[in-house]
């Protein structure tokens, strides 16, 4: 993900963030964006980009 938009997300900016999991899951930075304080208690949802692959996601993690 870009620098500018993970700081964005982190400090609250958004409610609903789109998002292919292997973003979020498998770098360093969206697991950090994740555990932080402010995306835990602003961000409402998260849209998973290519659902297709939500359940191999769910079995192999």
């Amino acid at each position: 993900m870009e620098k500018d938009m993970i700081q964005n997300i982190a400090e609250g900016e958004f409610a609903i963030v789109l998002a292919r999991p292997e973003a979020l899951l498998n770098t360093v930075s969206g697991k950090d964006l994740l555990s932080k304080r402010q995306f835990i208690d602003h961000v409402k949802g998260v849209v998973i980009d290519e659902c297709h692959i939500v359940k191999e996601w769910l079995v192999t993690k």
